[in-house]
């Protein structure tokens, strides 16, 4: 079975980030949560815009509050560790009510 061109284009995404991630000082990487794995499958992958379409960017979700059963809750404020503007990746904080948030 091959995987389709989405789910390679997000193998490679999750394995830049996971990369990248580990690159970071070791305080910056301390304050999240969830350190990513590099596996689509077992990380939160997203592309977030502004709610009036100005920006952008797509990464991996490494804090959040979590529900009752542990999953993380992207309706609210959460951290995203992305490449798209800072190759060597930086910590965003989203607010959910300020932006669209789809899963990758």
């Amino acid at each position: 079975m091959t995987k389709s061109g989405e789910f390679v284009e997000q193998d490679d995404l999750a394995g830049e980030l996971a990369l990248a991630f580990a690159r970071l000082p070791e305080n910056d990487r301390r304050r999240c949560r969830h350190v990513p794995s590099g596996d689509r499958t077992a990380d939160i992958l997203v592309h977030v815009e502004a709610e009036d379409g100005s920006q952008w960017l797509e990464g991996v979700v490494v804090d959040a509050q979590r529900d009752d059963v542990g999953a993380m809750c992207l309706d609210e404020e959460f951290v995203v560790f992305s490449v798209t503007a800072e190759a060597s990746g930086e910590l965003i904080r989203c607010n959910a009510s300020a932006c669209r948030v789809e899963l990758l």
